[in-house]
């Protein structure tokens, strides 16, 4: 990162999970303004892993992403240039409530993604967090690393709604 991202102003989804936060922490020690956007609670990873100097720099926005208006709000509102998008369900919650996480991480996409094609002229980035669980169990591939451009080969619903999200 370098100083002519100092003029950008990020929206970080899912801001309050593990690589979210670490994200948050990464941008506001770079010196980039940040707006978290996560479901309405402490964000006691932030709290964690942030001197309380630094998360002060933060705007924390409660919000669900499947809410269309209020998402499209805080990226307006707040001057947002780009989006990292991380918010999803993981595995086990996706597992246990289908539908659900089905809405969260497809819906929830679809409504960041849609939002930054309305806005065009002000958003101009996005970055989206894909996930192993696209490709399958590694005991379908051959030992070693897998490729990127692996076949696809999703085995739970998560990783289905990844994949969905990609295409």
């Amino acid at each position: 990162m370098g100083a002519t991202m100092v003029s950008e102003r990020f929206l970080v989804t899912g801001a309050f999970g593990c690589i979210g936060a670490w994200t948050v922490k990464r941008l506001v020690a770079e010196g980039v303004p940040v707006v978290t956007y996560d479901l309405p609670g402490e964000p006691t990873r932030l709290q964690l892993i942030m001197e309380p100097e630094a998360l002060a720099k933060v705007t924390v926005l409660p919000g669900d992403i499947t809410d269309e208006a209020a998402f499209e709000r805080a990226v307006v509102d707040n001057g947002i240039t780009g989006v990292i998008h991380l918010a999803a369900l993981q595995v086990p919650f996706v597992r246990a409530n289908p539908v659900l996480g089905a809405r969260v991480n497809m819906v929830g996409t679809a409504v960041v993604l849609e939002t930054i094609r309305k806005h065009a002229a002000q958003v101009s980035g996005l970055v989206y967090a894909s996930s192993i669980a696209v490709y399958g169990p590694a005991s379908i591939y051959p030992p070693g690393p897998l490729a990127h451009d692996a076949p696809l080969a999703p085995a739970t619903l998560y990783g289905v709604t990844k994949v969905a999200n990609e295409e």
